[in-house]
């Protein structure tokens, strides 16, 4: 059977997914709502009764963490707006690339009272024509990777109709 092409476009991010939140910086109480939390791979009740700032750090990607902690350090210190993209715990050891927009607000004597903003999730961009195999393959690995034997399954079955060739056996994926 032929392999179809699909384009993937830019994808932007969707409201729908996007999380809104707030800190309270004296406190070092940090609020979120429900979106926020499944983004973080955090609990929506903890989340919106406040948790320290520290357990959402905790939440990025180690590479990215000394970053995003500076950046959100210098806002605060200038009352600059902050922007930034980075990478999140989601759950299960899969990170989810997150565009961050945050500002810090001042009480009427200067001092930094609240950090507030929105995340959203951000879908990698594709600019080349990838085939419909090769995205079933993705998604495969994915479903291994997480223990989803059953949808595993089932993608490994599309794999074989898409295919001239038998798809790779089911085994699951033990990481390092």
């Amino acid at each position: 059977m032929a392999s179809e092409t699909v384009l993937i476009q830019q994808s932007q991010p969707s409201s729908l997914d996007s999380g809104v939140f707030t800190w309270d910086i004296a406190t070092d109480q940090f609020f979120a709502d429900s979106a926020f939390a499944r983004v973080f791979g955090l609990d929506p009740v903890d989340t919106m009764a406040g948790l320290p700032m520290e357990r959402y750090l905790n939440r990025v990607h180690p590479e990215d963490k000394a970053r995003v902690a500076k950046a959100v350090h210098d806002a605060v210190v200038s009352g600059h707006p902050c922007q930034q993209n980075y990478r999140v715990e989601s759950g299960n050891d899969f990170y989810t690339e997150i565009m961050s927009f945050g500002r810090c607000f001042r009480n009427t004597d200067g001092t930094p009272a609240q950090y507030a903003g929105i995340v959203f999730p951000v879908v990698p961009v594709v600019q080349e024509s990838v085939t419909l195999q090769d995205l079933c393959g993705q998604a495969h690995r994915a479903a291994l990777k997480s223990g989803r034997l059953d949808i595993a399954r089932t993608l490994r079955d599309v794999l074989e109709d898409l295919s001239d060739e038998p798809a790779p056996a089911l085994r699951q994926h033990h990481p390092h």
